[in-house]
C-alpha cells in the first residue's frame, strides 16, 4: 500500500508530531509513504532522520484573507482573486501531480484541514482521500473557511473518502446536526511505554505550545502576575513554543508591563520538553478551544498536573477521563480569574494533594491514547477506503 501525506506546515508540533507517530507505526506494514511539505524545518529533519521520502511544494490555506490591518482591507479583494481563485486554476499544481503519478499512490491522506492541495489533487487524480480534521477554524486559530464551512465540509465528504476528526467535538463543530457516515473520531496517539512521575517537583509553572491570541498565553501571564504580586511566591512561569516576532513582543511587553521580568522564562522550542513536563507544578492550557490537546496528553504521560480550560478538546479529555476513572484527572477552569486561586493552592498546600488526580491521568493515557492504537485505527481506515473505491 502506498500513502502520500500533505503535510503544510514545517515545524514539530502536534500535527506534525502526531503524523510522525503515525508513520512510525505503519511503517513496519505493508505500507510505503510519500510526505509533501511545504519548506524545509524541524519537520523535515526528522524526516531525514527517521529514513522518510519528502518533496516540497507550496501550499495554500483554505481560509478567507485575514483582516488585521488597513492594508490587509485594501488588499482583500485581490487577495481573494489571487490567492484563492488564480491558484485553483492547474497550472501551480502540475508539477506536485507529475511526483504523485510517478509515485503511483493508493491513498492521499492530509494531515489538517488548513489547505485544499490535497483533496484537490486527490479529485482530479482519481485517487481515494484521507481528510485529518485537527482544528476548529474560528473558534481556535480565528480563521473562517473560504467561501463556508458547509462548503469545506462537502468538498471533503465524496462518497469513497473519509474524514478522521481528532475529537467528537470537532467533528459536532463541523457537521452540526448532519450524520454522515464516512466521518470518524481517531483520538490522536501521543505516546507509547514512556510513563514515569517524579514526585519532588520544581518551583515553576509550565506552558507549551504555539505562541497566538487562541492560545490564551496572555491572558495566563496576566494572571500569574496578579499571582506574583499577591503571595510574592518564587514560582516562576517557563513558557515553551514559538509564534510571530510581533505576537511574542506583545506577550514580552505585558510581562514588563506587569513587572514580573525576574519570574518568566521565554525558552522557545525546547527539545527536552518531556524533562520539563515531568518536574513542573502544573502544566497550563490556557487556549480557548484546543482541537485535542496533544501537549495535555503528552504531560499526563509525564506524571504533570494539568490546569485547562473547560472547552474543547480540553473538556473533552477531561471529560473522557472522568467516564473512565470516576473522577477526575485535570484541574478544570471557565474564567480566568479562576487561575489566580489554583496558583495560590498549589504555592500554599503542594502538589502532594493531586498526586492521585496525576496517577488517574496516566493511567487514561495508557488506555486511550496510545501511537499503536491510534496507527492501527488509520489502517483499518485505510484498508476499508480501498475496499470501497474497489468495489465501485
Amino acid at each position: 500500500m502506498k500513502i502520500v501525506y500533505f503535510a503544510p506546515t514545517s515545524t514539530l508540533y502536534g500535527d506534525n508530531i502526531a503524523l510522525l507517530n503515525i508513520l512510525k507505526v505503519l511503517s513496519l506494514k505493508d505500507l510505503s509513504f510519500l510526505i509533501i511539505t511545504s519548506r524545509e524545518g524541524d519537520f523535515t529533519s526528522k524526516l531525514r532522520e527517521l529514513g522518510f521520502n519528502y518533496c516540497l511544494c507550496r501550499f495554500d490555506d483554505a481560509f478567507w484573507p485575514s483582516i488585521s490591518s488597513i492594508r490587509d482591507f485594501i488588499f482583500f479583494i485581490p487577495r481573494i482573486f489571487v490567492f484563492k481563485l488564480y491558484r485553483l486554476s492547474c497550472f501551480y499544481t502540475n508539477n506536485i501531480k507529475s511526483v504523485i503519478r510517478e509515485f503511483n499512490p493508493d491513498i492521499i491522506h492530509s494531515n489538517n484541514s488548513c489547505f485544499k492541495l490535497g483533496v484537490k489533487i486527490a479529485n482530479e487524480l482519481n485517487i481515494p482521500h484521507v481528510q485529518h480534521i485537527r482544528e476548529y477554524g474560528k473558534l481556535d486559530i480565528g480563521k473562517s473557511y473560504f467561501p463556508s464551512i458547509s462548503h469545506y465540509v462537502y468538498s471533503v465528504s465524496k462518497p469513497n473518502d473519509l474524514v478522521l476528526c481528532i475529537t467528537k467535538d470537532v467533528k459536532r463543530c463541523f457537521l452540526k446536526d448532519r450524520n454522515l457516515q464516512n466521518w470518524h473520531v481517531v483520538y490522536d496517539g501521543v505516546i507509547d511505554n514512556e510513563y514515569f512521575f517524579i514526585p519532588d517537583k520544581e518551583p515553576y509553572f509550565l506552558y507549551v505550545g504555539r505562541l497566538f491570541p487562541g492560545k490564551g498565553v496572555l491572558e495566563l501571564i496576566n494572571k500569574y502576575a496578579l499571582f506574583i504580586h499577591d503571595s510574592n511566591s518564587n514560582i516562576r512561569l517557563k513558557i515553551v513554543g514559538d509564534g510571530s516576532p510581533s505576537y511574542k513582543c506583545k506577550l514580552k511587553q505585558s510581562v514588563v508591563d506587569n513587572k514580573i521580568e525576574n519570574m518568566v522564562d521565554f525558552l522557545g522550542y525546547c527539545s527536552d520538553v518531556y524533562s520539563l513536563m515531568s518536574k513542573a507544578l502544573a502544566l497550563f492550557v490556557p487556549s480557548f478551544f484546543e482541537g485535542f490537546g496533544f501537549i495535555t496528553v503528552e504531560a499526563m504521560s509525564c506524571g504533570c498536573l494539568v490546569v485547562g480550560r473547560n472547552t474543547g478538546g480540553t473538556k473533552e479529555q477531561f471529560d473522557y477521563g472522568l467516564l473512565l476513572e470516576k473522577n477526575e484527572i485535570g484541574l478544570r477552569f471557565d474564567a480566568d480569574d479562576e487561575l489566580v486561586p489554583i496558583m495560590e493552592d498549589l504555592s500554599l498546600n503542594g502538589i502532594n494533594q493531586y498526586y492521585s488526580i496525576i496517577k488517574r491521568a496516566q493511567e487514561v493515557v495508557r488506555k486511550s491514547y496510545t501511537i499503536e492504537l491510534c496507527a492501527s485505527r488509520i489502517y483499518k481506515y485505510y484498508n476499508e477506503i480501498l475496499k470501497s473505491s474497489r468495489n465501485c
